[in-house]
């Protein structure tokens, strides 16, 4: 077995064998938030660790930026296909909706936020895929 890993950022992260990735919960986030950090090229958890810090350091601003990216790529698909006629939501409500339940964190800046769907889409996962540097990639409905 693998060390944890301990940052003030992230707390403490434990290793998980069978998923083959540190696990925990980022201290500052409300509401809580897991944290998964996927292993560098050489099996160490230390430029995951990295991005997870960067992002931590922000963290309130990646949410917000997030919530609303997922909000921009995800609302048309809930009004046009999951709801009933005349059911359809605002933006407004639709990100009231959706909240960040886990990150994982992956070498050289990458990470891939995962939302609960607030009832949105039967329970499926939003998955919103992005970096440090360019910000998010996209927004879908997994499963």
């Amino acid at each position: 077995m693998k060390p944890s890993v301990a940052t003030e950022r992230l707390g403490v992260l434990l290793y998980d064998d069978e998923l083959d990735w540190w696990a925990g919960a980022l201290p500052a986030a409300d509401p809580p938030v897991t944290l998964h950090i996927l292993p560098d090229a050489d099996g160490g958890p230390d430029a995951s660790v990295a991005t997870a810090v960067a992002f931590a350091r922000e963290l309130e601003g990646w949410r917000s930026r997030a919530t609303t990216f997922a909000t921009s790529r995800c609302l048309e698909d809930y009004n046009g296909a999951w709801c009933e006629p005349g059911d359809e939501i605002t933006a407004e409500a639709f990100a009231s909706r959706i909240r960040l339940e886990s990150i994982g964190f992956y070498p050289g800046g990458e990470f891939e936020l995962a939302f609960a769907d607030g009832g949105l889409f039967a329970g499926h996962t939003i998955l919103v895929p992005g970096g440090l540097a360019d910000g998010f990639e996209d927004a879908y409905i997994a499963g």
